[in-house]
């Protein structure tokens, strides 16, 4: 019947899952209404005919009694009469019951929608916090090698016939030490840039690790008063020998800043054909719930007390590029040794002599 046929199209869309469009909802709905309606004006005229029926069998010689035939035939067209009220009435009874479970349904569905909106929200606070973070640490960083520069440049600039030349030399390297600070600083947030255009380009080749280390020594050996231990060996990597200089370049300068005395660098080939370079230190742990955040942009740990938040990105734009070639990057503490260890894809027997870099 039309009544039945609306009934059960409008029980099947209330319990049709969440994802249906409430639009097209409300729409089958509005013609399950119509539909319903016209079932409606059915079954009256269905009423209408039996009980013309009905009539005609008990007006047609009202001087004879009724026979038992006849009772029987009235029976029978009531019962035809009353089959589809009951019917109607139980399609009004299931689609009453699917309503409710319909809105029972909407309800844990607005609730969802809430919570993971309240989740988005809280984050998109939090990276905007962050940023703003990142903004004041920018300046510092930048401000500060800057400085440096320009009092070391104008007390060369004024003093310099007065000043013995072991003085000029300290004076110089201290302008190509803050330069080389700012330059490295420049770098990553240029990097960081084209890694969010999704600009960035990257060279995979073979690169020998004692290569890439060597420039890295000279490099560390001239600028730096900490003594760092090199154990390159002889492994062969199959990546961008910029970036790795780079990833390198990062993770010492965070063990000189926040690690311990002793600093170790080395490169050991895996069994899964990978290499692992790993910058370790002997300084204080990186609490656990951090040893993820680390390598989000714009986050800073403030492993050493009262040192000066830094700009957050190193970490996270040496783990992008680690990616990007191919392999990961991840820290570890074991035995009073805090570890970042950079795998590569190993290019043993792709590269027989290590070229130049």
């Amino acid at each position: 019947m039309t009544l039945t046929i609306g009934t059960e199209a409008f029980r099947n869309l209330l319990i049709a899952s969440d994802s249906e469009d409430l639009a097209q909802q409300l729409s089958r709905a509005y013609q399950w209404g119509r539909r319903a309606l016209e079932g409606g004006v059915s079954l009256l005229d269905i009423l209408s005919v039996h009980t013309s029926s009905i009539t005609s069998l008990l007006g047609a010689d009202a001087a004879q009694p009724v026979t038992a035939e006849e009772i029987a035939r009235i029976s029978a067209i009531t019962q035809e009469a009353i089959a589809p009220f009951e019917m109607a009435y139980r399609g009004y009874q299931e689609a009453n019951r699917a309503l409710i479970a319909s809105n029972e349904n909407l309800e844990a569905v607005i609730t969802a929608r809430t919570v993971e909106l309240t989740r988005i929200n809280g984050h998109l606070t939090q990276q905007l916090a962050l940023k703003d973070g990142f903004v004041a640490a920018v300046s510092h960083e930048l401000r500060t090698p800057l400085t440096s520069v320009l009092g070391f440049a104008e007390e060369l600039d004024l003093q310099w016939p007065k000043l013995a030349d072991g003085d000029r030399r300290d004076l110089l390297g201290a302008v190509v030490d803050q330069a080389r600070e700012l330059s490295m600083l420049v770098e990553d947030l240029l990097v960081a840039a084209r890694i969010d255009r999704d600009s960035l380009h990257i060279l995979n080749e073979p690169v020998s690790v004692a290569t890439l280390f060597g420039k890295l020594i000279s490099t560390f050996d001239k600028t730096l008063s900490t003594k760092i231990e090199w154990h390159p060996g002889s492994a062969v990597v199959i990546a961008d020998a910029l970036r790795v200089r780079q990833i390198v370049r990062n993770l010492v300068m965070n063990a000189v800043r926040h690690g311990g005395p002793q600093i170790q660098v080395s490169a050991t080939p895996t069994l899964d054909e990978q290499v692992t370079i790993e910058v370790a230190d002997s300084g204080d742990p990186i609490p656990e719930d951090e040893r993820e955040l680390i390598f989000e942009s714009f986050y800073a740990s403030q492993r050493v007390q009262g040192l000066a938040p830094s700009v957050g990105l190193g970490l996270a734009i040496s783990r992008r590029l680690a990616q990007m070639m191919g392999g990961e990057l991840t820290y570890r503490h074991h035995q009073g040794w805090g570890t970042f260890s950079l795998t590569l894809p190993n290019g043993a027997g792709v590269l027989e002599t290590p070229p130049p870099h």
